[in-house]
């Protein structure tokens, strides 16, 4: 395939464009025709900071706090994943590029402004060849971030489930994973769900990719116009409500451990272990240890998931129907609370958002690392209550 060559501005620069991609010229293969809502109905939102306490004394801090509360008033629609089709598309770390139109919804909106910079990057490597460039077509379904456990079990494995239907299956001889160092869980995850596919698996690690033909989804507002306010997209949402699991809870609460992570820990975890299995049988879990299919098989028994705001509570999509989510946060990350209380919502888990008082002395979440979270140990009980309810 010959490089495509960029338009030019008045000034000699290249013209960037953003499409969508039907405008690019794209054809349009799959789209749910149903619009599937997050079944939001009020943030279940329980305070443990000691009134004493600075922060709980911070009037910014708590008007911020109850601002992100009142986004949890009322149902928001789930974003819309669409899968194209079309020839002359390259991947580009992540973002589909037409010559030198970036199709709307494949790139992380921060990278908006500097989309003119990714497009002189990838003209570089086009003129070098240093591409991958695989016969046939290949379907590319990551989002940013898929190194990431939550962003890929909940925003992209969830994609591959249009592969179930025999024509689209049929049009995809490759399915792209674009990873310099593939997680285990990618392809672990993959074998447990869609073990058909593992034969199609190509990964790539060039930061351009150009097959013959290429399939790709974007994943926009369902209204155009409209804001995004969840990360559930349509795909997820059939993905996620159509797994298996128990229709009642189990008796087993399950600790989410983040013991053995360089922050945002719960300082005095154990103790709060320790209160629990006084009244409930207790398993702790640290996700990253352990195979999908045995981290599926443990949540299978939840009466309820606790543990900090992190990726390990991505597991609650395996939690049985009426189970509790009980995530504990700080008024550092609540703004970050969608994540999992929306994977909650869909898979007809309760979510329990609770507050914990910040530890350490960082004023602000800078690439995702904030301070330590402690809780009151007078606040355990209202934890066991969460959990008996």
């Amino acid at each position: 395939m010959t490089a495509p060559a960029p338009t030019l501005a008045a000034d000699g620069s290249s013209a960037i464009t953003v499409q969508d991609a039907q405008a690019a010229g794209a054809r349009l293969l799959w789209r749910d025709e149903v619009a599937h809502m997050v079944p939001r109905a009020g943030l279940h939102l329980t305070d443990l900071r000691r009134p004493e306490s600075p922060e709980f004394e911070d009037t910014t801090r708590s008007e911020w706090i109850t601002r992100i509360a009142r986004r949890y008033d009322a149902p928001v629609t789930a974003r819309d994943d669409c899968l194209f089709e079309g020839q002359g598309y390259a991947m580009y770390r992540g973002q589909i590029w037409s010559d030198a139109t970036a199709i709307d919804h494949t790139f992380h909106p921060r990278l908006r402004d500097k989309l003119p910079l990714e497009h002189e990057g990838m003209t570089r490597l086009l003129g070098k060849n240093a591409q991958d460039a695989p016969e046939g077509s290949a379907m590319y379904f990551q989002k940013p971030g898929t190194g990431n456990y939550f962003h890929w079990m909940i925003e992209c494995l969830p994609r591959l489930h249009l592969l179930n239907d025999p024509q689209l299956a049929a049009r995809v001889d490759h399915i792209l994973l674009h990873f310099t160092q593939m997680p285990g869980f990618v392809t672990d995850s993959i074998n447990e769900f869609f073990p058909h596919l593992m034969d199609r698996l190509l990964q790539v690690s060039k930061a351009l990719v150009r097959p013959d033909r290429l399939c790709f989804l974007t994943s926009g507002p369902r209204v155009q116009g409209t804001p995004i306010e969840t990360r559930i997209t349509s795909a997820s949402a059939q993905f996620l409500s159509g797994l298996e699991r128990p229709d009642q809870r189990g008796e087993t609460v399950i600790v989410i451990s983040r013991a053995n992570a360089s922050n945002r820990r719960l300082v005095n975890e154990q103790a709060l272990i320790d209160h629990l299995s006084a009244r409930f049988p207790v398993k702790v879990m640290i996700g990253d240890q352990l195979g999908v299919a045995d981290q599926r098989r443990i949540m299978g028994a939840a009466r309820a998931v606790v543990g900090v705001h992190g990726a390990g509570l991505t597991n609650v999509m395996f939690a049985p129907r009426g189970a509790r989510l009980i995530e504990l946060t700080s008024g550092q990350y609540v703004n970050r609370t969608a994540s999992f209380h929306d994977t909650a919502l869909v898979c007809g888990v309760t979510p329990h958002l609770v507050l914990a008082e910040e530890h350490g002395d960082r004023t602000e979440v800078v690439k995702n690392v904030g301070n330590d979270l402690w809780m009151d140990p007078a606040g355990f009980d209202r934890i066991s209550q969460l959990i008996a309810d």
